[in-house]
C-alpha cells in the first residue's frame, strides 16, 4: 500500500483525529506525522510493527552466522580478530 497525500498529515490534526487515524490504521492505512512540515513519525498498525521487528531480529541472526562462518576458516588455522593477518 503506497501513501497518498491525504496520509501525510500536521500533528495538531493527528492529535485532534486520534481516535479516527487509529481506527483507519487498525483498518490497514498507513499515515505519516509531520511536525513544522518535516516527517516525524509513522503511524502503522501494531501487528504490522511486531512482525517488521520479527524479521528485522531474523536478519540479524541470519547476518551473524553469516559472520561467524566467513570468519571460520581464519580461526581453525589460529587467526583470531585480534590478529594482524
Amino acid at each position: 500500500m503506497g501513501i497518498s497525500a491525504s496520509d501525510v498529515i500536521p500533528l495538531s490534526d493527528a492529535c485532534a483525529n486520534f481516535s479516527e487515524l487509529a481506527e483507519e490504521v487498525k483498518a490497514g492505512a498507513e499515515k505519516i506525522i509531520t511536525r513544522h512540515g518535516e516527517r516525524c513519525v509513522a503511524l502503522i498498525d501494531a501487528k504490522r510493527l511486531i512482525c517488521f521487528a520479527t524479521r528485522r531480529s531474523a536478519m540479524r541472526s541470519i547476518s551473524s552466522l553469516s559472520d561467524a562462518n566467513d570468519r571460520s576458516p581464519l580461526i581453525s588455522r589460529g587467526i583470531g580478530l585480534d590478529s594482524q593477518a
